[in-house]
């Protein structure tokens, strides 16, 4: 067993438990279509993943152990960013990073039907040491799931469990309602377009809605297809809109391209790039950094008991986690 030094939290040799199998890495100049990642703990579960120019890493957060972890790209190391339960850390959920702060803004929580339980967490990068925390004060039952960015470090935030939308405002160090329509039912991924005029927020029933940032009015219509419905993570690039489809009754897990309009306010057609063929694995979020896509293909969230953080299975019987790497750019 290979064992590597962890950064200052750590006062002892932790087991190195990721090994990446992958050609491809962010910053190659002739990457390949596609690449995978193997990771080799098979109890982590991890639920987001984001990548920082600051650093040079990329971050995962995990579900089961309750903890974020970064990955070297160019290597075979992970260290824990923050350890399980430290600083009071939940299950891994949404995460965020704002390269010009140096801050990683990280969701934890637990789901349950009417007890949920979330809270925002925002992290030093270089520090690792955590700048702030907010939860939701006026609600018991509260599940912030994902979140995004923008360009002043401010985040739009999903809650699952209220049929809402939070805005945590980073120069008042504020978390605030922003937006409750049933017409945003269980929203999951968020995103906004490039000018920041519009906010994307995938409903699990009602599909993908676009907001007017500054009215926040829904400026589309209901999803009556299975086109949108049933999407986790949600990222807008260059125009249009990529997601991970988990929860469609018809459709398998897959991640897709959904073209918008001229206006950027309405999907007008999906693509699917990959398309899982074993419903064992279950896909989660992903980022999208230098023009690829890097998402969570089986997260082994399917074998978790998140009631009391076991597995239902033995963890020899189950496979391992897989993370995906897709360039964006040769797609046509």
């Amino acid at each position: 067993m290979i064992n590597v030094r962890s950064d200052q939290y750590l006062s002892v040799f932790v087991p190195l438990s990721l090994i990446f199998v992958a050609f491809t890495m962010f910053s190659a100049c002739n990457a390949e279509w596609e690449s995978e990642y193997i990771i080799d703990d098979k109890t982590l579960v991890p639920e987001s993943v984001a990548y920082s120019n600051t650093t040079g890493y990329m971050y995962l957060s995990s579900i089961a152990q309750q903890k974020i972890i970064r990955l070297n790209p160019l290597g075979s190391r992970q260290y824990d960013f923050i350890q399980s339960g430290e600083f009071a850390y939940m299950p891994g959920l949404g995460l965020g990073i704002d390269d010009k702060t140096g801050r990683l803004y990280a969701l934890g929580g637990h789901y349950r039907r009417g007890n949920s339980e979330s809270a925002l967490y925002i992290f030093d990068l270089r520090q690792k040491a955590m700048i702030s925390y907010h939860s939701v004060l006026d609600t018991s039952n509260s599940f912030l799931n994902d979140l995004c960015l923008d360009k002043s470090g401010n985040a739009y935030i999903t809650n699952t469990s209220l049929s809402s939308i939070y805005f945590y405002d980073q120069q008042a160090d504020t978390l605030s309602l922003f937006l409750r329509s049933d017409e945003i039912s269980f929203p999951n991924g968020i995103c906004m377009s490039d000018d920041e005029s519009i906010l994307y927020v995938a409903s699990h029933n009602k599909g993908i809605r676009t907001i007017d940032l500054q009215s926040r009015q829904i400026l589309n219509s209901r999803d009556s297809t299975e086109l949108t419905r049933g999407i986790d993570g949600l990222k807008y690039h260059e125009g249009n809109l990529f997601a991970v489809q988990n929860g469609s009754r018809l459709n398998s897990y897959n991640f897709r391209k959904l073209e918008l309009n001229d206006k950027e306010t309405d999907v007008v057609s999906a693509e699917v790039i990959w398309i899982s063929h074993d419903r064992s694995e279950v896909p989660l979020n992903f980022s999208i950094h230098d023009g690829k896509a890097l998402f969570i293909v089986n997260s082994n969230i399917q074998y978790l008991d998140k009631d009391n953080m076991s597995f239902k299975w033995p963890v020899d019987s189950i496979p391992h986690t897989k993370l995906k790497l897709i360039n964006l750019e040769t797609l046509e």
